[in-house]
């Protein structure tokens, strides 16, 4: 695990920073607000990645809005859906009490190109 925080973080830059980034992110105990607080801590300049925080903070609010609790929702930046046509938030969900029975269910993400493959149109989407 080392060996891949080195190599990326030599890869972007600031390898302080983005080893330190990947410490804390990839620690399962750190609260969701920790979590904010870290990503929006390091300083990349890069459009993709303050979008991403933004959009991951606006995804986490929406939850909350419409009546999640807190301790059910997990800012969990190491999920990757294995499809190549996701272009933003990727989610995974659980049935509460039956996660290591059930595993994930209804997981997904938003997609903003797919339909260009069968259509002339347009059409984001998520799924």
């Amino acid at each position: 695990m080392q060996a891949v925080k080195n190599l990326l973080a030599e890869k972007i830059g600031k390898k302080e920073k983005i080893a330190s980034l990947f410490d804390c992110l990839l620690t399962p105990e750190k609260s969701n607000n920790e979590v904010m607080l870290n990503l929006k801590k390091v300083e990349l300049k890069s459009d993709l990645y303050n979008s991403a925080i933004f959009e991951i903070e606006q995804v986490y609010n929406y939850l909350i809005e419409l009546g999640c609790n807190d301790d059910d929702i997990k800012i969990d930046i190491s999920i990757v859906r294995g499809l190549d046509y996701y272009t933003g938030t990727v989610f995974e969900t659980f049935l509460l009490g039956h996660e290591k029975s059930l595993g994930s269910i209804c997981s997904g993400g938003r997609y903003d190109d797919l339909a260009d493959f069968f259509i002339e149109k347009k059409l984001p989407g998520v799924g």
